[in-house]
């Protein structure tokens, strides 16, 4: 990501979007050797759009889940949907979780 500079203004939460949908993606994806995962980064006028392809071999969805002290992780999800602008995920062949950054 950082030979795109058009997500200067928004750099760190981006890297830290990105860092949350991969990992959710290696740990909740259902994923085996051989699969990949793709990260892809848009821009469209004022907007980063970032987004997170898996197999979805899991028969769940993800979901924001609320803090718990006594399991360690689970947020991820959260800090996304405090940090983007929106996020969605979408089952079109496999999972994509996308959140969108604002430029302005």
């Amino acid at each position: 990501m950082r030979a795109v500079p058009e997500l200067n203004p928004v750099r760190e939460d981006a890297e830290l979007v990105i860092s949350e949908l991969v990992t959710n993606a290696i740990l909740h994806s259902g994923a085996i050797k051989g699969d990949e995962i793709t990260v892809e980064v848009l821009r469209e006028d004022d907007v980063i759009r970032l987004s997170v392809h898996d197999p979805g071999r899991s028969l769940t969805s993800p979901e924001v889940l609320e803090p718990d002290l006594d399991r360690a992780g689970g947020v991820g999800l959260l800090v996304v949907s405090r940090v983007a602008e929106r996020w969605l995920t979408e089952r079109p062949d496999g999972v994509i979780v996308w959140a969108e950054l604002s430029l302005s």
